[in-house]
């Protein structure tokens, strides 16, 4: 199932099988409730979004603006598990939600595999 979740998401649909197991080793799963928060570390993850909905917002001031709503396949954290910093957003489930928690490790190693997986 995490390979299909997987290419699933557009940014890994040009990925070759060997590239997409390899990635799949590195893959958690992981189960929000509504209400709760998508979290991690600063930087150090990035997420599939395999079932249900979440909502993406940015603190302005004393208020939580909401900048989008996501769904299966949708990516979150990309660029802050790529550059290793703080996240810009907060991503809160608005349904039940199973995503797949990449691991910063895991795909920065399939972007040193080579430039086929970094151009796919």
């Amino acid at each position: 199932m995490t390979i299909e979740a997987l290419r699933a998401a557009p940014l890994f649909t040009g990925l070759a099988d060997a590239d997409l197991e390899r990635l799949a080793a590195t893959v958690q799963h992981q189960r929000l409730a509504p209400g709760e928060l998508l979290e991690g570390d600063p930087g150090d993850a990035m997420f599939v979004v395999v079932t249900g909905e979440l909502e993406v917002t940015k603190r302005a001031g004393a208020t939580e603006q909401p900048l989008a709503r996501v769904g299966p396949g949708a990516i979150q954290g990309e660029i802050a598990a790529l550059q290793g910093t703080e996240r810009a957003a907060s991503v809160r489930a608005l349904t039940d939600v199973e995503v797949l928690r990449i691991p910063r490790e895991g795909l920065l190693a399939l972007l040193d595999a080579g430039p086929d997986a970094a151009l796919a």
